[in-house]
C-alpha cells in the first residue's frame, strides 16, 4: 500500500485522467504486514523451513508489500524499491496493476454476483488469476533452484501473499458505476478530507484500519478470535474469497455512499461508519492470514519440492 505522503499526489493524477477502471491500491502496510505475521505463525514446521531457504533474511512480512512497490516504481510514484523487495525484483516486472484486484460490479443494492460476473469483470488478468498462477510457481519450485530460478520463485511467494491479501479488501473485488473500488467518492472521515483529497477506497485500506490497531504486530495480535473463525470456515479458493469479499462492499462500505461528485465530498464519515466497518475489516484480515497460510501448505508440500532435478 503506498503511504500517506505519495497519495494525494496520485490520486490527483488519477482525478485529472478520469480514472481509469482499476482499483489502484490495497490493504496499507500494516494490514499487509499482519496478514503475513498471521500466515507465518500458521505454517506448517516444513512450508516455514522452504520459505526460510527461498528467502534468505528476509520474511514474508519483508515482502509482503514489493507488488505494491513494483506497481508504484512502474508509474513513476516512486523512486527506487525498498532493500528487501529490490532483493527479490531486481528487474521489476511491468503492467501488474490489474493483478492487485477484480471489479465485480455492484449493478444494485441487492445483486449477488455469481462465479461468471467475477470472471467476466476479470478479463483473465485479475487476483483471482493471479493467486493460482504463483501457486503454481511454488508448488513446480524446487530447493535447488537457484539464479533467475529462485528469483522467479522468490517472486510468485512475494505476489501470493500480496494478492491473497488484496482479494480480502472489500473494495479490491466491487466497482460501482466503473468508480474503481471506491476511488472515485470523494469523502470526509471524522471530519478530515485531505485537503479535498480523500477518498472511499482510502478509508478501507488505511484508516479504518488505523482505527484498529496502529501497528502489524499488534493488529494481528488482536485478532485471535476472528482468527478462530477463519480458520473454523470450510476451506475455499480465490473465486470464492471475491465473492464473499463483495458482499460487505455492497453492503456496508457503499452504504449510504452517494454516486460521485467530481471532487465534491459526497458523504461525511464517522464513528457510526468505523463501528460497522471494522469488523468487517478484522475478520478479512484474519481470513486472508489463515487462508495464506493454508495455500502456502498446501503449495510447498506439492512432493516435486522433495525431488532435486
Amino acid at each position: 500500500m503506498v503511504k500517506r505522503t505519495r497519495f494525494q499526489a496520485i490520486i490527483a493524477m488519477m482525478c485529472a485522467l478520469a480514472l481509469v477502471p482499476s482499483n489502484a491500491f490495497g490493504w496499507s502496510v500494516e494490514a499487509h504486514q499482519a496478514i503475513a505475521l498471521i500466515a507465518t505463525n500458521r505454517l506448517q514446521p516444513a512450508t516455514a523451513k522452504r520459505i526460510a531457504s527461498l528467502l534468505g533474511q528476509l520474511s514474508l512480512v519483508d515482502i509482503a508489500v514489493c507488488p505494491d512497490q513494483v506497481r508504484e516504481l512502474e508509474a513513476n510514484e516512486i523512486k527506487t524499491l525498498s532493500p528487501a523487495c529490490a532483493t527479490i525484483f531486481p528487474d521489476p516486472p511491468k503492467g501488474t496493476e490489474q493483478w492487485h484486484f477484480v471489479n465485480t460490479p455492484v449493478k444494485d443494492a441487492k445483486f449477488t454476483p455469481a462465479a461468471s460476473d467475477v470472471t467476466t469483470a476479470c478479463k483473465n488478468v485479475c487476483a483471482v488469476i493471479q493467486i493460482p498462477r504463483f501457486l503454481a510457481v511454488l508448488a513446480a519450485s524446487k530447493t535447488t533452484d537457484t539464479g533467475a530460478a529462485k528469483i522467479a520463485d522468490q517472486q510468485a511467494l512475494s505476489f501470493v501473499v500480496h494478492f491473497i491479501g488484496d482479494i480480502h479488501q472489500p473494495l479490491h473485488s466491487a466497482d460501482r458505476n466503473g468508480d474503481a473500488g471506491g476511488n472515485a467518492e470523494h469523502v470526509t472521515f471524522f471530519g478530515s478530507d485531505d485537503s479535498n483529497e480523500l477518498v472511499l477506497h482510502h478509508i478501507w485500506d488505511d484508516q479504518i484500519v488505523a482505527k484498529v490497531q496502529k501497528t502489524y504486530t499488534a493488529l494481528a495480535g488482536s485478532l485471535t478470535a476472528q482468527i478462530a473463525a477463519a480458520a473454523a470456515e470450510p476451506k475455499s479458493q480465490p473465486m470464492d474469497w471475491a465473492l464473499q469479499a463483495y458482499l460487505p462492499a455492497r453492503d456496508v462500505a457503499y452504504q449510504g455512499i452517494p454516486a460521485a461528485n467530481g471532487k465534491t465530498d459526497v458523504a461525511n464519515l464517522g464513528q457510526a461508519y468505523q463501528d460497522a466497518a471494522a469488523p468487517i475489516v478484522k475478520l478479512q484480515v484474519a481470513r486472508a492470514g489463515v487462508r495464506l497460510a493454508d495455500a502456502l501448505n498446501t503449495a510447498f508440500a506439492a512432493p516435486v519440492n522433495s525431488r532435486a532435478k
